[in-house]
């Protein structure tokens, strides 16, 4: 059944679009042990994406400028997802990047304390920014 004024999955991935930036889509979180986010990481780093609107990048001499979308889906955009572990007060957070259903990028271990989610969420976003960035030559 054709909805009027709707797009969906398939006719989304017709839509031929240029990113100019590189878009992220909302994150994916989880606690391995609960399989829930029982931090709130995922709240907290939406919050600070939606906060800054736009996050900028600094590799080197250049700036790039990353794009957050509040949608689960579209194509070409870039979802961090991963898990975290919590023991004691210490968190380990760990981070793939997708796109397009494919994994690529593996990003380095975060750790950080679960009474600073803040300082945690920092971590979180200057590791994603220097993955998206790329190596500096």
């Amino acid at each position: 059944m054709v909805h009027r004024g709707t797009v969906g999955k398939e006719e989304k991935a017709l839509i031929p679009l240029t990113m100019i930036k590189p878009v992220i889509l909302r994150p994916i979180l989880l606690n391995a042990e609960e399989q829930a986010d029982t931090l709130d990481l995922i709240k907290e780093l939406r919050k600070r994406l939606r906060d800054e609107s736009a996050v900028l990048v600094r590799s080197g001499e250049h700036q790039l400028l990353v794009v957050y979308v509040d949608e689960d889906e579209l194509p070409g955009a870039i979802r961090p997802s991963g898990t975290y572990t919590v023991e004691g007060e210490r968190v380990q957070v760990t981070l793939v990047l997708r796109r397009d259903n494919q994994k690529i990028a593996t990003l380095p271990l975060v750790e950080g304390t679960k009474n600073d989610v803040a300082g945690l969420i920092d971590k979180i976003m200057k590791t994603i920014s220097a993955a998206i960035a790329g190596p500096t030559p």
